[in-house]
C-alpha cells in the first residue's frame, strides 16, 4: 500500500489498510477470494475490534473505578453513623463534633477541580495512585487518632485525597470506555 495511507509502523507490519474479503456464490457454497471452500464465514477482515469491557483488563478497571467511587461516597456519609462514639471516647464537643464531617466535605469540594487539572497534568493513572494513597494513609491516621485535632486533621487529608482520586477515575473510566 501507498505509504501515506499507513498510519503507524504497526499499521504497516499488520499489513494496513485491510484488505476487504469478497465473497461469491460457487457451486458448492460460499468461497472467498484466497480460493477456498467454506459452509460457514465467521469474520471478515474488517470486522472491529472487540470492546474494552470485554476483556480482563476492562472488566478490572470498571471494578477498580466502581471501588473508587464506593469509597469517596462512603466516606462521606458513614461517620455520621460514628459520630456518637467518637464524641464519647474523644470527648469532643457538640461544636467541635461538626468539624469531622465539614473538614472533608469542605476539602473534598474545594479541591475537586484542583483534582481535575493536576489528572490532566500529571496523568491519571498516577494522581489516582497518589489520592487512593493518601486517602489511605489519613484513614489510617483517623483510625488510630487520640485527639480532635488529628482526627480533624486526617479528616481534612481524606478530603484532599479523594479531590484526587474522584476525577482521576472518572476521566479513566471515559477514556476506557467510549
Amino acid at each position: 500500500p501507498p505509504l501515506y495511507h499507513l498510519k503507524t509502523f504497526a499499521q504497516y507490519r499488520a499489513g494496513w489498510p485491510p484488505q476487504p474479503l469478497r465473497f461469491t456464490l460457487g457451486a458448492i457454497g460460499p468461497t472467498n477470494n484466497l480460493g477456498r471452500s467454506s459452509p460457514v464465514e465467521t469474520r471478515s477482515a474488517t470486522s472491529a475490534p472487540p470492546s474494552f469491557l470485554e476483556t480482563r483488563r476492562g472488566k478490572y478497571t470498571l471494578a477498580l473505578m466502581c471501588a473508587v467511587a464506593f469509597m469517596d461516597l462512603l466516606d462521606g456519609t458513614i461517620v455520621n453513623v460514628a459520630l456518637p462514639v467518637i464524641r464519647t471516647d474523644l470527648h469532643f464537643s457538640v461544636q467541635s463534633l461538626q468539624w469531622v464531617p465539614s473538614a472533608y466535605l469542605l476539602t473534598y469540594g474545594g479541591f475537586l477541580l484542583l483534582g481535575g487539572r493536576l489528572a490532566d497534568l500529571l496523568g491519571r493513572r498516577r494522581l489516582l495512585v497518589a489520592g487512593t494513597s493518601l486517602f489511605g494513609i489519613s484513614s489510617l491516621v483517623c483510625g488510630l487518632a487520640g485527639s480532635e485535632g488529628v482526627l480533624i486533621g486526617g479528616r481534612l487529608a481524606q478530603g484532599v485525597g479523594a479531590a484526587m482520586m474522584t476525577p482521576a477515575a472518572l476521566s479513566i473510566l471515559t477514556t476506557s470506555f467510549h
